[in-house]
């Protein structure tokens, strides 16, 4: 059976503020513009997800709100604070550790671990990305479990930017 993970990078956020929280930190504008363009983009493309995995932080929250009409209604979301400057180790953990029940992960979340991640997957497929950009997506499918899962046991189908 196939399975379907889908790596998405937050939408640009606002500069780092002293005293401020990065948490906190919201996406811009152009972020939103973003989120538009990639709308577009992903149309019809998000059918099979059942499963959503974002990084607790505000930015995710929002790149997540800004695709949400595009998931299917019955999806399960869970917000996850090992995904915030979670490193690539963290992001793969996190993947295995998901049910097998679901058949379609997006996973949300932060440079330098989310590229890091798809930097392997791009590697074993022959393809270079040298980063995944802000609300940058990478679609991959897999027959492997969750549990099992690994870049050399994933198909990079699509790298997909605003």
């Amino acid at each position: 059976m196939m399975r379907r993970l889908i790596f998405m990078r937050h939408a640009e956020a606002q500069m780092p503020q002293y005293g401020k929280i990065d948490k906190d930190r919201a996406i811009t504008m152009e972020g939103m513009h973003q989120l538009e363009v990639l709308r577009l983009k992903l149309h019809g493309k998000l059918s099979g997800v059942d499963f959503v995995i974002c990084s607790n932080a505000r930015r995710t929250r929002q790149t997540f709100d800004g695709i949400k009409p595009l998931l299917p209604a019955n999806i399960e979301v869970v917000f996850d604070d090992n995904l915030y400057q979670g490193e690539q180790k963290t992001i793969w953990e996190v993947i295995s550790s998901i049910n097998s029940k679901y058949k379609g992960i997006l996973l949300i979340a932060h440079n330098p671990g989310l590229s890091q991640a798809v930097q392997w997957v791009a590697d074993v497929n022959g393809r270079s990305i040298r980063q995944l950009p802000t609300s940058g997506v990478a679609m991959c499918t897999t027959k492997s479990t969750w549990s099992d899962l690994s870049a050399p046991k994933l198909l990079l189908d699509e790298f997909i930017t605003p």
